[in-house]
């Protein structure tokens, strides 16, 4: 199940914008594409100031853990499968 953040307001210079982080166990774009189930986080932000075309989303994590940094621990889990563990980081003991 996918979670979401409530939106968030920050500023960059002059520029307003509203953040939000996704994050959970990404079961329907695993069975979608014949994946085992992972964990994911990810974020998305865009300008309150103008129309559009600025906005961006992904794994972004520096804005995550900038933003919301009680998410900090579970950037790192980012990829990781319910089976096979961590897919781009080394587990700790």
């Amino acid at each position: 199940m996918i979670r979401k953040t409530k939106w968030i307001r920050y500023a960059e210079g002059s520029q307003l914008y509203v953040f939000r982080a996704e994050y959970g166990f990404d079961t329907k774009f695993a069975k979608k594409h014949n994946q085992e189930p992972h964990f994911s986080i990810t974020g998305e932000g865009k300008s309150v100031n103008s129309r559009g075309g600025d906005g961006y989303f992904g794994t972004c994590h520096d804005k995550i853990v900038e933003l919301l940094p009680k998410l900090k621990p579970l950037v790192r889990r980012h990829l990781c499968g319910m089976e096979t563990g961590p897919m781009h980081y080394e587990a700790q003991p």
